[in-house]
This record gives C-alpha cells, sequence and structure tokens, in this order.
C-alpha cells in the first residue's frame, strides 16, 4: 500500500519499532535489499539487545541528548559576539537564558512553554510507567519510584546498593538486591540515570558503590529542594559523559 501510494522508496524512517514484534528482521531484509533505515527509539535496551543480536555489523548505533547550553542558545538565536562579557545588557541577558536552562533543562518541547514543571513532571511519569515499568513488567511500582527518589537526593554522594536497599525496608516495601540491580538497570535503559563508577581495583566494589545522576537537569529538579548544589553537578556529570571516549572516575570521588 506505501509502494501504491508514494512509489518505490529507499530510505525508510522508523520511531518506536520495537513495539511491533519481529521488527529487527524486517529492518534486516529492507537493508540486505539496499535501503538505507533509521530507526530511533527511546530505550538503550532496545538498541543494545535486539540490534546486536539480528543485525550485527549492519548499523551504527547513534545516543542523542538533551540540548546543552550552548545548543539551547542557538535554538533560542542567541549569538554571543566577541567581547560580549563586557555588555551589560547581553550579559543580563546570557545570565537570565542560563538560569532557565539550568532549572528546566535540555528538552526542547519545555522551551516555549510557561509551566514547564508540570511538562516535566509528565514527562517522567511517561518514563516511568511506558519505558520502565510497563515495558518491564514491575509490578512493585512504590519500591522503584523510592529508588528514584534516593537517587534524587543522594546526587552528590557515592551510593551504595546496600544503603539503597536499607531505605526501601524502612519505608516497609521488599526488594532483594538482584532486583534492586534489575530495576537500577532498567532506569538506566530509559535514559533516566546514568551511573559512575569507583574508581578502584576491586570489580565489587565499582559495580556496588556509584553516584548516579539524571541524563536531564529538568527532571532532577522535579525532585529536590534548594537543588543548585546538585543540579550543577549534574550538569557537569552530563557534559563529561557526552566527551567521555573512556570510562569516567570522578577525583576523589566527587565533581
Amino acid at each position: 500500500a506505501f509502494i501504491e501510494l508514494f512509489g518505490e522508496q529507499k530510505t525508510f524512517y522508523f520511531d518506536e519499532i520495537q513495539n511491533i514484534p519481529g521488527w529487527e528482521r524486517f529492518v534486516r531484509r529492507l537493508h540486505d535489499s539496499g535501503c538505507k533505515v533509521f530507526v530511533t527509539g527511546s530505550n538503550a535496551n532496545m538498541l543494545s539487545r535486539e540490534l546486536g543480536t539480528h543485525l550485527t555489523g549492519r548499523y551504527c548505533q547513534i545516543e542523542l541528548y538533551p540540548f546543552s547550553f550552548p545548543e539551547y542558545l542557538k535554538y533560542q538565536h542567541f549569538d554571543l559576539v566577541a567581547n560580549w562579557e563586557y555588555n551589560l545588557k547581553v550579559k543580563a541577558e546570557l545570565v537570565k537564558k542560563f538560569e532557565t536552562y539550568f532549572y528546566f533543562g535540555g528538552f526542547a518541547e519545555t522551551f516555549p512553554l510557561k509551566d514547564k514543571r508540570s511538562w516535566l513532571n509528565s514527562l517522567f511519569q511517561k518514563i516511568l510507567l511506558g519505558d520502565v515499568i510497563s515495558r518491564n513488567d514491575i509490578r512493585n511500582e512504590s519500591s522503584i519510584r523510592l529508588i528514584v527518589k534516593k537517587l534524587a537526593e543522594s546526587i552528590m554522594q557515592p551510593l551504595a546498593l546496600a544503603r539503597i536497599l536499607g531505605v526501601i525496608k524502612s519505608a516497609g516495601c521488599s526488594l532483594s538486591y538482584n532486583t534492586l540491580v534489575d530495576y537500577l538497570q532498567y532506569l538506566n535503559d530509559a535514559y533516566l540515570i546514568f551511573g559512575i563508577s569507583n574508581f578502584s581495583d576491586k570489580l565489587s566494589e565499582k559495580e556496588s558503590i556509584k553516584k548516579r545522576y539524571f541524563f536531564d537537569n529538568g527532571l532532577l529538579n522535579t525532585f529536590i529542594i534548594e537543588p543548585e548544589s546538585k543540579l550543577l553537578e549534574n550538569l557537569v556529570a552530563i557534559e563529561l559523559k557526552k566527551r567521555r571516549h573512556h570510562n569516567t572516575y570522578p577525583s576523589s570521588y566527587s565533581l
């Protein structure tokens, strides 16, 4: 039907195609027939597992982050001219734009909105309910919500898995160590959080004690009070993650 309407095509775009069973074999057939295929999705697990299994050697993976501050300025058509720091009007406008970006993050959908916080709250619910809870068939919803809140509160601190389990149990919830590890991986796969490992020779310490950050300041800011220090460290961690070509370890385990 598509060919009848638009004629033969050689380039295809598919968004969230992982919702269709057997999609990876279909994409492979298109590729093998000489077509160029672009597949976009909001879940890292989809990219790593299905593509790695059925499309090995046939794809290039690109991760897209929310806007950086320079990209945000470009979106706003705000150009910094030479010696801008000596222009009080330009400097004041730049500071104003940075404050907005700093507190509400780099999701382009929020830029024209007055009530950015409500949109960010809705986005978080969509990620948690759709990309984490529903996708992974999680029944213990209260525990994973508690985990996200604890991670937000602990942005500036190395957080051991045992400590997270203690918080969950103190709230009257039951969760095993292995399930906690799975939950954290689900949050990572959904591009909600990412971890920086402890600089240690012991594998157990690298994996069990990490500093964890949110992929966007706007999402983090929906959870915390007096957020400036945490948002600043989170912003630095995001930038380091974008730039890195190898593992990042914070000096003295503090960014």
